[in-house]
């Protein structure tokens, strides 16, 4: 992977804000946060799906505060930000982050309703995670359904 960096910045493609993100991607998936910080900081103005990648890779390494202070300072949030940071909170036991963070969303896809789904499911709150479940009328896929019936099972 740092042979290919290499390679794409001897020809050029440092400058590629798509190769960047995908850059930072590599280097989380490979748990090289360092080298994904590089890229992030060396890219002066990061874009949104720049922003997305370090904030998505920083949760998966269990660094929410890292990524809250990435994702606070986007001037532009998209859905994925939301939802990678409602994933993030969920996953280091801060439901009640992922709750406050749901309800500030504009616009909420039904990927962040999946999440707040499960959310609510594992930690017991089935009520609201009912009535979530019927804002999905229309909408619902198998990972909504998922989310609300391991919810449901866990807690019967």
């Amino acid at each position: 992977g740092r042979i290919a960096h290499g390679l794409l910045i001897k020809y050029g493609f440092e400058f590629d804000h798509s190769v960047a993100s995908a850059l930072i991607g590599f280097y989380c998936d490979c748990e090289a946060i360092d080298e994904a910080k590089r890229v992030y900081d060396w890219m002066g103005n990061p874009g949104l799906n720049a922003s997305n990648s370090l904030i998505g890779g920083l949760i998966f390494m269990g660094r929410i505060v890292d990524a809250e202070f990435i994702f606070g300072r986007l001037v532009e949030k998209n859905p994925v930000s939301y939802n990678l940071m409602i994933k993030g909170y969920a996953m280091s036991g801060q439901a009640e982050e992922s709750e406050k963070l749901f309800n500030r969303m504009m616009e909420r896809t039904i990927i962040s309703l999946n999440t707040v789904i499960s959310v609510y499911s594992r930690n017991g709150e089935i009520d609201k995670a009912l009535k979530l479940f019927e804002e999905t009328k229309g909408e619902r896929n198998p990972v909504t359904w998922n989310s609300i019936m391991s919810g449901y099972i866990q807690n019967h």
